[in-house]
């Protein structure tokens, strides 16, 4: 993983039967053909310009030249920078490729070609990104950038810094004076603090450390926002100064500057809350994101939420996102689109598994795998096997990993190859021992196939080994139910329930299991769930069918009510 971007023209080579690596590279280090492309012509061209006429400019893969000269200038009556040249993504797809939080899909991608067709890049997801997009866990720059103001204008890279000597092309702030004018913005009038007492890095750019040497700076250049660090783990520019002081002063000195909290391009983090948390109020914020300029990968970010609402209205809405200019949009909708039934599906995956983003395509076909072929033509059919092939190829290129085998487990079981598939499982285990994935879907494959005895086994072993995750404990409590030993079931559901009380499904599904033996502590464990997962229409619906078991008319209709209306949720546009 390291070495794909710490050398140049890396090949894994890794051989799956023998379990090793036959590793070659060009360089062991980032070398002027790791962005610019192999550079034989380069040479041939330098030796004699002239006969390279016609040829590639300077006998280059890439053309990186424009990157190079001035690209922005200050509008001397607005103060404001202007940009000289279109917007062009070149350079800021070539830097993403290591400069991102992403999954390597193949080894073969060469400068200037699209980065989401070699790599799959992570969206905003809780475990990297604070609710409001800052940066949480380490993801190298590229999902932060997406999120600014400063991408949508169409900054690049190099404009900040110069990739040959890998400093930034000013030190210190004076590095934003190439663009902003110093005059303009290091004033108390702008950032409240004696001149010269706030740098532009230290509030829009906000840093945070990393192994405990490694600072990196947040890249989507936001406006503070302290208001969002009240009640939440959000951390903000200004409190990273004023360790004294609490995010509620600094929220309020902002408001008594401005008269109101300035609420900047990123402000998604109330939404994403809600939608994490599976707020009452989800729905609408799922919407007031999608229809905001926020950016692409915020967007994409909420889209995969639209499958926790299956509807007509949310339907619609995966149908136009998959026409969408963003790969990662595509592959969001296409997420949310599985929890769809079959008929609705099939048709959107074939169109998708033409896509011309291989991150979008094997997405299609992790889906078509599962869905029956029968009543396809002979034409559909071999579009479906060349997607479900290509996908295959993706997972066996990461094949020395327990994540690629549990997803080739679950291809081959799809596909009916079942020696396949318990074989690929059985890898994923013995590659990595703690890897929850590869429990449950085994378990599930060998229930699938009426082996009964041999999932509870595997289940029983992974919880040897993680005696405290709570989707083991859950997937044993389901084996229990359908092997009718409520008591064992009700054990092992209120266990996962226990260890994970922030997840509403283990919530329900304990409940369920309880009401059999007492319904008021089921509608007791239903309505503590419901306080922190308000729009969790199955914990609704039923509280309103235990309440009207026990004669709480009032409750239940106000439970149905509720529940109803989550289901026949229309946005409000413009509210």
């Amino acid at each position: 993983m390291c070495a794909d971007c710490h050398s140049t023209h890396l090949k894994k080579g890794y051989d799956e039967k023998e379990e090793r690596y036959h590793t070659t590279y060009s360089a062991i280090n980032v070398s002027c053909e790791a962005c610019h492309g192999a550079g034989s012509e380069h040479v041939a061209w330098a030796k004699n310009p002239n006969a390279n006429k016609g040829t590639r400019k300077k006998g280059l893969a890439v053309d990186l030249s424009a990157f190079g000269k001035k690209r922005w200038e200050i509008d001397e009556k607005s103060g404001k920078p202007v940009r000289l040249a279109d917007i062009d993504r070149t350079e800021v797809q070539l830097c993403a490729r290591c400069h991102s939080r992403r999954t390597q899909l193949d080894d073969d991608f060469e400068p200037g070609e699209r980065f989401e067709e070699h790599y799959l890049p992570s969206i905003l997801e809780p475990n990297l990104y604070f609710d409001d997009g800052k940066i949480k866990d380490e993801v190298y720059v590229y999902g932060s950038f997406l999120q600014s103001r400063m991408y949508a204008e169409g900054v690049t890279c190099s404009d900040c810094h110069d990739p040959h000597t890998l400093k930034r092309k000013a030190e210190g702030d004076r590095v934003c004076n190439r663009c902003h004018r110093r005059v303009t913005y290091d004033t108390p009038k702008h950032h409240f603090h004696p001149k010269g007492g706030a740098g532009c890095i230290d509030c829009h750019m906000p840093p945070r450390t990393y192994m405990g040497v490694d600072v990196r700076n947040d890249h989507s250049f936001r406006i503070p926002r302290p208001d969002l660090s009240v009640g939440s783990d959000i951390p903000n520019a200004c409190n990273h100064c004023h360790k004294d002081k609490s995010a509620q002063w600094a929220a309020e000195v902002l408001k008594k500057q401005f008269g109101e909290i300035p609420k900047g391009k990123q402000d998604f983090a109330h939404a994403f809350k809600a939608l994490r948390t599976r707020s009452e109020t989800a729905p609408q914020s799922l919407y007031d994101v999608l229809m905001s300029d926020a950016s692409d990968i915020a967007k994409a970010t909420a889209a995969t939420h639209l499958g926790d609402y299956p509807s007509q209205q949310t339907y619609m809405t995966i149908r136009q996102l998959l026409k969408r200019d963003d790969p990662m949009l595509r592959r969001s909708a296409l997420r949310a689109l599985e929890s769809f039934p079959r008929q609705l599906r099939l048709n959107a995956l074939l169109n998708m598994a033409d896509d011309p983003v291989k991150s979008v395509r094997i997405e299609a076909a992790r889906q078509l795998s599962g869905l029956p072929a029968n009543a396809l033509s002979s034409e559909q059919k071999q579009k479906r096997r060349n997607v479900i092939a290509e996908y295959e190829r993706t997972l066996r290129f990461s094949a020395e990993r327990a994540e690629s085998q549990t997803g080739l487990g679950t291809l081959y079981a799809n596909l009916g190859k079942d020696d396949a598939a318990e074989a690929a499982f059985e890898k994923a285990l013995r590659l990595q021992p703690l890897f929850i994935p590869a429990y449950i879907n085994y378990a599930h494959f060998l229930q699938t196939k009426g082996e009964e005895k041999s999932a509870i086994t595997v289940l029983e072993k992974g919880l040897k080994r993680l005696p405290d995750a709570a989707a083991l404990h859950h997937a044993l409590g389901l084996w229990f139910v359908r092997a009718k030993m409520p008591t064992k079931a009700l054990a092992s559901l209120e266990k996962a329930a226990k260890l994970a009380p922030d997840d509403a499904r283990y919530q329900y599904v304990y409940a369920v299991a309880l009401a059999g033996t007492n319904t008021p502590e089921a509608i007791h464990v239903l309505e503590a769930s419901l306080k922190h997962h308000s729009g969790d229409v199955d914990t609704l619906a039923a509280l309103a069918y235990y309440h009207g078991q026990l004669g709480h008319t009032m409750q239940a209709n106000l439970y149905r009510q509720r529940a109803e209306r989550l289901q026949r949720f229309t946005p409000k546009i413009g509210h």
